[in-house]
């Protein structure tokens, strides 16, 4: 395991630094983007140019001119750093919070058992259908007559 001498120590970069890199890369681009947009234009007349057009708009429109903005040199308001916090600081926070909380919350009391047992329901029976009295055994018949059709069938092919 790597002591922690032998880690390089990562040289710390200001936000100014970052910005003004980021700055110059924003002008740059726009400055590409611009020279793209005067070829396409000048590759649009020529086609133009070549090609007339039986539209009735005009030719050769005239350029969209954009304004230039001017960059402004602010400066951005420095922000002290924090100081370092502490583990007990955090949870002495956490139980400030916590307290806080059980106070707001209101005392709920837990729900009272009832004194004595309920009743129970009796189930009302069913008078049984007239036609299930006459044949309550149907089921038990077809399954027999199936399976002596099976028996009689495996002995004449035997």
């Amino acid at each position: 395991m790597p002591d922690v001498s032998d880690i390089p120590e990562i040289p710390e970069v200001s936000t100014e630094a970052q910005r003004q890199a980021l700055d110059a890369m924003s002008e740059e681009l726009v400055q590409k983007l611009n020279r793209m947009i005067e070829e396409q234009d000048a590759r649009v007349k020529a086609f133009a140019v070549q090609n007339p057009s039986l539209s009735s708009l005009p030719v050769t429109p005239d350029p969209i001119v954009l304004p230039q903005v001017p960059q402004q040199q602010q400066k951005q308001p420095s922000v002290p750093k924090p100081a370092a916090i502490t583990t007990e600081q955090v949870l002495d926070e956490y139980d400030r919070q916590w307290a806080k909380e059980k106070r707001e919350q209101p005392l709920q009391t837990p729900p009272v058992p009832p004194l004595s047992r309920p009743k129970p329901k009796r189930q009302r029976q069913v008078a049984p259908n007239q036609d299930e009295k006459q044949s309550p055994n149907i089921g038990s018949w077809v399954f027999f007559i199936v399976i002596v059709l099976i028996i009689l069938r495996a002995c004449t092919e035997a």
